[in-house]
């Protein structure tokens, strides 16, 4: 039986790529990109980024923030019914495997280096958290919200005439007209905002300090070393002699048990809740392309919510949305 080995590759390394990056419920990970990229893509704030940076506060049109948080639903409900242990094991058994993750070809070279690909995911599942990504959009979305508001943009609008603030325009804190205009704008916003604020800053740092701790940047470095060491070894004549038997080698679950364990797993994906929120990430995932496409003003707002942002924000700005920012391996 011919099998082309490097699938198994592509199989075994896609957890890392998503354990790599940053998560944001709403972005679907790019894998190529992920495992390619020489530097963290963490700067820029146009749609196409990852991390979507003004993402974070939501994106300043009613419509688009509408859809952005069905996807977001209904994405996690994805996520969790997939990304647990019983599906894990579920999953193992019916490729084979009696753990979530096997030992991959049974020879020196590609044990070695999917050994050290394992130790690498191990670091990124405990060390690069996901639950304090999610915080940090949960509490982004509502100060995001509490900026839309008319209050607030009444409030805002006063004091940016009072200050000769002009919201299109980049401001420091060595002008004093605009260092005045910051402070009376945090005094004037509730407490409960001023605290989400302050605690949306520290999980911010919090992140930065993981992705730029030295571990990860070496981890990063080896992720790109190590797949092309595995690419160059399936190009060597003798490779596609034993790959799949190899591979079939491994597996220690008896075939009657492998079979029943793949028809209890097509048997989870058809489940009528899993179905149904599939079919409505895609449904409302379209409907954001299509008024991207179709809603020109779109960019407009988009370009006026991050300058707003920025405005507010100031020097925090970078510090809270891209927590990555210049960061590079």
């Amino acid at each position: 039986m011919k099998t082309n080995g490097f699938k198994y590759l592509v199989a075994a390394i896609i957890p890392i790529a998503t354990l790599a990056s940053p998560v944001y419920a709403q972005q679907n990970a790019d894998t190529t990109r992920a495992l390619n990229t020489k530097a963290l893509p963490t700067e820029g704030d146009n749609e196409q980024s990852k991390p979507n940076a003004y993402q974070l506060f939501g994106y300043g049109d009613p419509k688009l923030d509408s859809l952005n948080r069905q996807i977001i639903h209904y994405s996690n409900v994805i996520y969790h019914y997939d990304h647990n242990h019983a599906y894990e094991i579920l999953n193992a058994n019916a490729k084979g495997f009696s753990k979530p993750t096997p030992a991959f070809y049974n020879n020196d070279t590609l044990r070695r280096l999917m050994g050290r690909l394992d130790k690498i995911s191990e670091y990124f599942k405990t060390h690069l958290s996901r639950d304090l990504n999610l915080k940090r959009d949960s509490l982004g979305r509502l100060i995001g919200d509490y900026f839309k508001t008319e209050k607030f943009a009444a409030v805002n609008a006063k004091l940016q005439i009072q200050y000769h603030i002009d919201p299109a325009k980049k401001y420091t804190d060595a002008d004093a007209g605009y260092r005045q205009y910051r402070e009376e704008l945090f005094r004037k916003m509730p407490a409960e905002v001023k605290k989400d604020i302050r605690e949306l800053k520290e999980l911010s740092a919090e992140v930065r300090n993981q992705l730029q701790s030295p571990q990860n940047i070496a981890y990063l470095k080896q992720i790109p070393i190590l797949i092309d060491s595995m690419k160059s070894y399936y190009k060597q004549p003798h490779a596609e002699q034993y790959t799949y038997a190899s591979y079939e080698a491994t597996m220690d679950v008896p075939i009657e048990q492998r079979h029943k364990a793949q028809d209890e797993l097509q048997a989870h994906f058809k489940n009528p809740d899993f179905r149904h929120a599939s079919e409505l990430l895609n449904t409302y995932g379209q409907q954001m392309r299509d008024y991207y496409k179709r809603t020109p003003a779109v960019k407009e707002r988009e370009e006026a919510w991050k300058n707003q942002l920025r405005t507010i924000l100031a020097d925090d700005y970078d510090s809270i949305v891209h927590p990555g920012h210049y960061l590079s391996y």
